[in-house]
């Protein structure tokens, strides 16, 4: 049998959602079912979580319609033809066009557009730098910790087309097409720019600049002023981070960071460090990708002390 008369591509629509598969007839029906089991009331989830516009009872119909299915024959090309909307628009306009302020934003939007407009098959810490650079914006002092705080939320998957390349090789997942692609800018009066010069050793970078509060369902947790020792409170919000999904690894800078910017709390690098250094068993650790900094992790010794001072609330 001719192999491009057996592999057969198929296209899975609802609304904006839209999912491809190439391969034998096996293939594409086992994907089509993962794709309306699983991955789609995520994305459609994703969808509504970005627009606010879509009720429960909304999401469960669509969940529940069958999807527009469109099955052909495969063409011989490897790469995907550019998006016809993204030929005459340069990275700068989409990713401003997409109000991608944030430098999580940025490097989703950067790398979409990437994919779509360049046909790109993946993306590295090393592109991640080059988007910055396109796109003269002030780049991170350590991108790797956006790229992990992505990976943790399940927007950028690596690449298994790529398993042990160095650097790695990362891929937008179905989720983080749909997130992009549902992006508008927000509205509101843009933030006033302090005038005022930032302190040459205060580092405000940090792959939890972007979490609030309202995430982290703090009325079942003890009040962090509650805490009799710094010890206390840094475990305390380690816990409430890990416990509440919102990732698992901690630079210096990102505890200083929540501990200060987000739980009003006094912090700094000695403190923290000195909690690491003290507590060695209670953390995993490993060195961050492009750069001398160590991070860490909560281990299950860790996590027993932290659950002895922080008890949800009745």
């Amino acid at each position: 049998m001719d192999k491009n008369n057996s592999n057969k591509r198929i296209r899975l629509r609802v609304g904006e959602i839209e999912f491809k598969a190439e391969g034998d007839v096996e293939f594409i029906e086992r994907e089509r079912e993962e794709f309306i089991s699983t991955l789609l009331p995520l994305a459609v989830e994703t969808v509504r979580l970005i627009k606010d516009t879509i009720s429960p009872s909304e999401l469960d119909d669509i969940v529940r319609k069958e999807v527009t299915q469109e099955v052909m024959p495969s063409q011989n090309s490897s790469q995907p033809a550019p998006s016809a909307n993204l030929l005459n628009m340069s990275m700068v306009e989409f990713v401003t066009k997409k109000g991608a302020i944030s430098h999580n934003d940025f490097i989703m939007c950067a790398a979409y557009y990437d994919e779509k407009a360049n046909s790109a098959s993946g993306f590295s810490i090393e592109s991640v730098k080059k988007y910055y650079e396109d796109a003269r914006k002030k780049a991170s002092t350590n991108p790797s910790q956006y790229l992990n705080i992505l990976a943790s939320k399940g927007l950028i998957i690596d690449s298994p087309e790529h398993k042990g390349v160095l650097p790695k090789i990362y891929l937008l997942s179905n989720s983080g097409l749909v997130y992009v692609e549902a992006m508008k800018p927000k509205e509101g009066k843009e933030k006033k720019v302090s005038t005022k010069p930032r302190r040459s050793h205060q580092r405000t970078d940090s792959q939890y600049a972007d979490i609030s509060l309202d995430e982290l369902n703090l009325s079942g947790y003890p009040d962090i002023k509650l805490m009799k020792t710094f010890k206390e409170k840094m475990m305390l919000v380690l816990y409430i981070i890990k416990n509440e999904k919102k990732g698992e690894w901690f630079s210096v800078n990102d505890v200083v960071f929540l501990m200060k910017n987000r739980f009003g709390e006094a912090a700094t690098t000695k403190q923290v460090k000195g909690v690491f250094e003290r507590n060695v068993k209670w953390f995993d650790s490993e060195k961050i990708e492009g750069s001398r900094e160590i991070r860490r992790k909560l281990l299950n010794t860790g996590v027993a002390y932290a659950e002895s001072i922080s008890q949800p609330v009745d």
